[in-house]
C-alpha cells in the first residue's frame, strides 16, 4: 500500500500531464481478509 501523499503527487503529476482520469485499486487471489481491507 502506498501513503496518501505519494498517491496525491502521482495523481498530481497525472493531471499535470493531461489525464482526467485516475484509478486506483486493490486487488487479491481470492476473498480478502477483513485485515487486508482495514488499511484500504
Amino acid at each position: 500500500m502506498l501513503a496518501v501523499d505519494a498517491v496525491v503527487e502521482a495523481a498530481k503529476a497525472a493531471k499535470a500531464h493531461g489525464a482526467s482520469r485516475f484509478c486506483m485499486g486493490a486487488a487479491w487471489r481470492g476473498p480478502p481478509k477483513a485485515r487486508d481491507l482495514e488499511p484500504v
